[in-house]
């Protein structure tokens, strides 16, 4: 089998797999691989990247239901 070969046997099954999954393992699994790659990130990185993504932006929703 050439490397091109396996390449594509590698990627044709990652899609089977993920086809196979439901939505919420897909996400998990997303989750999982994007927590591999930012264990590279420093600390200060991360805070950039946070800052980047709003990720620490107060939410404006009110507490308490108010009814109809």
């Amino acid at each position: 089998m050439s490397k091109k070969e396996l390449e594509e046997l590698r990627y044709d099954t990652a899609v089977a797999l993920l086809k196979a999954m439901s939505p919420g393992s897909v996400f998990q699994f997303a989750v999982d691989k994007q927590l591999q790659l930012l264990d590279a990130y420093n600390p200060e990185e991360l805070k950039n990247l946070a800052a980047q993504y709003k990720l620490y932006e107060p939410t404006t929703k009110e507490k308490g239901g108010k009814g109809f």
